[in-house]
């Protein structure tokens, strides 16, 4: 089974910068996001519907496995779930992402990960939800 906490965050420059910043004759202290995630168990997925570089500012912070998915790429003009999908940036990528990261950890068999995969159907773009609004407006 397969637990999940969904925590929207701000953006994550605010976040590296206040785990890096200190001051002045003071001792370094413990960033927010390792407090947040001390007790957390398991891998930690953060998914970004921009560059994974986004996410990887963080690394440092996060204790325990850290998983980086975002829309690293240039070029690719279709529907948002369709784009969500070839970036494996969608709720389905995202859950293959932990399932992965459990089997790296030993958590669970690899075998989960990859019938989840082909269930999901990963690798097919046009497997991707359909889309009957604009998903990315808020309203």
């Amino acid at each position: 089974m397969v637990g999940d906490e969904l925590e929207r965050t701000q953006p994550r420059r605010g976040v590296r910068r206040e785990a890096t910043a200190a001051q002045p004759g003071q001792p370094a202290g413990e960033a927010y996001v390792t407090k947040a995630l001390a007790d957390t168990a398991g891998p930690v997925v953060a998914v970004s519907d921009w560059m994974r570089a986004v996410p990887e500012q963080i690394r440092p912070w996060v204790p325990g496995t850290y998983v980086t998915l975002g829309t690293d790429g240039f070029g690719f003009s279709d529907t948002r779930p369709a784009a969500r999908r070839y970036f494996n940036t969608d709720a389905e990528s995202t859950v293959v992402a932990v399932l992965e990261a459990l089997a790296r950890d030993g958590e669970i068999d690899p075998s989960v990960a990859v019938a989840a995969a082909r269930q999901y159907q990963i690798d097919n773009v046009q497997a991707a939800a359909k889309q009957d609004a604009d998903a990315g407006t808020a309203t």
